[in-house]
């Protein structure tokens, strides 16, 4: 009898799991939906906030880390939503996946210096170079000579991209 009851329990315990997740995602997914409204009202936007407070609250009662993601929903959204003119809604997955591609590409260029300050130096003066007229002209400079041209061509200018970029 013992045995039923222990299975019975773990069997109580992955339904309950199941139901906070099922929970969760359905949160999650009023917030989403609420983000992308065009023009939001002050109304709205607070009721966007009400829902992402929710779904957070629900996280942390399930014992979840809190991503930068979800950090960045909870307390930089709504201002976003209310400062931007139009709403962010077209913005949403275009830029967070940006960000993630320049993120990482930034990591990867800049973790060998050392100290965060380092790095910002380094990436704020990349950026600056990367803005000088003559940098983009010859830029493209390159790309006009090595378009169309035969494969080895195009892999170099590839790789010269990268650079610049």
């Amino acid at each position: 009898m013992e045995h039923v009851t222990t299975n019975s329990g773990k069997a109580d315990k992955v339904h309950q799991t199941c139901n906070d997740i099922c929970l969760a995602l359905k949160l999650w997914d009023g917030a989403f939906s609420d983000i992308h409204m065009q023009n939001p009202s002050v109304e709205h936007c607070q009721s966007t906030q009400k829902r992402i407070d929710k779904a957070m609250a629900h996280i942390r009662s399930m014992g979840f880390s809190i991503t930068p993601k979800m950090h960045g929903m909870e307390k930089h959204v709504v201002p976003q939503m209310q400062t931007i003119p139009g709403g962010i809604g077209k913005l949403m997955e275009h830029w967070i996946e940006q960000y993630h591609q320049i993120g990482h590409r930034f990591d990867m260029a800049y973790c060998r210096v050392g100290s965060l300050t380092g790095q910002a130096a380094i990436c704020s003066s990349v950026e600056k170079r990367g803005r000088n007229p003559r940098v983009q002209m010859n830029k493209q400079f390159l790309l006009e000579k090595f378009v169309g041209r035969n494969k080895k061509n195009q892999q170099q200018l590839q790789t010269m991209k990268r650079k610049f970029t």
